[in-house]
């Protein structure tokens, strides 16, 4: 335990977040690399350096979690463990903190791609 706030606790998961979907690890591999392969082909049209940012960190945070489930038979491994919350890694920190970025272009109306206009 480091303090009263982190603990680091190995734990495996072959659902998604909060373990939903446990034992459907080859779906969430087979969506995830369609998703990161989506967004891989997709950074070439990005022109906003704030998207490129959101797009790095959930290709990264899906690359991190997918090298877990080649590596560990479907699972992931999360060691991150907080006071009254599920264990988490640093590839699903990646991942919210990308969404959490997006939502806010999206609120703020910053357009990620070439050829579309703002209103």
């Amino acid at each position: 335990m480091l303090g009263r706030f982190l603990e680091l606790q190995l734990a495996f998961n072959q659902g998604a977040a909060f373990s939903l979907g446990n034992g459907h690890a080859l779906i969430f591999t087979i969506l995830s690399t369609a998703v990161l392969l989506f967004l891989i082909a997709w950074t070439t049209r990005l022109v906003s350096p704030a998207w490129g940012v959101a797009v790095g960190l959930m290709m990264g945070g899906i690359a991190g979690n997918l090298s877990d489930r080649f590596f560990f038979s479907g699972r992931v491994t999360d060691w991150i463990k907080l006071p009254a919350w599920p264990n988490f890694n640093l590839a699903d920190s990646a991942i919210v903190c990308s969404a959490i970025l997006i939502a806010a272009l999206v609120l703020r109306n910053i357009s990620p791609v070439k050829g579309r206009t703002e209103t």
